[in-house]
């Protein structure tokens, strides 16, 4: 089963390297990547990392 997991960074050209790099990552599956944690409250409800 794979963890997973969310992204909250502010800075877009490191969330998009972190997005990345976790895409690549057997045993993660990444639901989110948000630029803030208001965002990510919005969305994280319905995909549950």
């Amino acid at each position: 089963m794979k963890m997973r997991v969310a992204i909250i960074e502010d800075n877009a050209a490191l969330r998009q390297t972190f997005s990345n790099w976790l895409a690549q990552e057997d045993g993660l599956s990444l639901v989110g990547a948000f630029e803030n944690a208001e965002r990510a409250m919005a969305d994280v409800g319905a995909n549950r990392p």
